[in-house]
């Protein structure tokens, strides 16, 4: 209950002052290859202003298209808002993580912006109408130079977007101290779990394994050098749900199946839930649990054929 009351209804960010986006209606001038205080991404497809808004195509699903601004996130900023106001009149895109009409949250490398946050604010394969949309970003404390991109890839359209805005935000302190308290108060009921865990545990070592390894992966969820050391870490979802149900069958190998698949997703759903005490949730968090769901399925059900090969000799 406690949980509920924290992440659903108390407001977690208050906004540093007003819009920090130069040239957030994306106005062209004659004569301007692109607007006031955006840089272009790619060198093929178009992009043109009209009475409507900015237009911006892809003539082929080779081509990259669009257009980034990259700030400097404040000392005080623990988060930015971006807000945009777009359409997609016509489509055509292969379906993937980095593919379709995108709108992202940025930071920059030497071959272009990217997305770093795992989550985009607004993704599109099929045409869609005028639409607001918007998303509260967390921004880890190594990164300071981040921001926005509008872009096309791996698609064949056009996206007309007609405003963006960004701007940044800071922490409630009260949210910030019931959040630290809370996490105090799971972790101590987790290490009574966890201890209890062990000591009935049918292969002690497994037991180990699989508690130690669950210490590590919250640990990761939850400290802001997640993504720094990991970037979008989707590889690990399936890698370790595959371990922890594993480990997990192993460490409860008499138990009946149900029990240890319950056992396995539960220890993925705790990972995912993690994140509450970090980065948030997002509706990318629902495919990385479907990940590592089938992870720990498989691992499961390797536990189980193992078994049987042992009783079989």
């Amino acid at each position: 209950m406690a949980s509920l009351l924290l992440f659903v209804f108390l407001p977690r960010y208050a906004p540093i002052g007003g819009q920090r986006l130069a040239n957030p209606g994306l106005a062209m001038a004659p004569g301007e290859a692109v607007p006031r205080g955006w840089t272009r991404i790619g060198r093929g497809g178009e992009i043109a202003g009209d009475a409507r808004g900015l237009r911006i195509t892809a003539r082929s699903r080779r081509e990259k298209v669009g257009l980034y601004q990259i700030l400097t996130r404040p000392e005080d900023a623990r988060a930015m808002r971006i807000r945009g106001r777009l359409a997609v009149p016509e489509l055509d895109a292969l379906q993937g993580e980095y593919r379709g009409a995108r709108l992202i949250a940025a930071a920059l490398r030497d071959t272009g912006p990217y997305r770093f946050n795992g989550r985009p604010v607004a993704r599109f394969f099929a045409p869609a109408p005028m639409a607001r949309y918007a998303l509260d970003v967390p921004v880890p404390d190594e990164r300071r130079q981040v921001g926005v991109a509008v872009l096309m890839s791996a698609a064949r359209g056009s996206m007309l977007v007609t405003r963006l805005e960004l701007f940044w935000l800071r922490e409630y302190p009260a949210f910030t101290v019931a959040r630290f308290a809370l996490g105090a108060a799971w972790g101590l009921w987790l290490l009574a779990a966890g201890r209890r865990f062990l000591r009935s545990a049918h292969r002690r070592w497994a037991a180990g394994l699989l508690l130690a390894g669950l210490g590590l992966a919250l640990l990761l969820e939850v400290l802001p050098i997640h993504a720094a050391l990991l970037g979008d870490g989707f590889w690990l979802r399936p890698v370790g749900g595959f371990v922890a149900g594993l480990l997990a069958a192993l460490a409860r190998e008499r138990d009946p199946v149900w029990r240890r698949a319950v056992l396995g997703l539960s220890l993925v759903a705790a990972v995912e839930l993690a994140q509450l005490f970090g980065p948030g949730l997002g509706p990318d968090d629902v495919e990385d649990f479907g990940a590592g769901a089938a992870g720990a399925l498989a691992g499961l059900s390797v536990a189980r054929l193992l078994g049987r090969l042992r009783a079989s000799r």
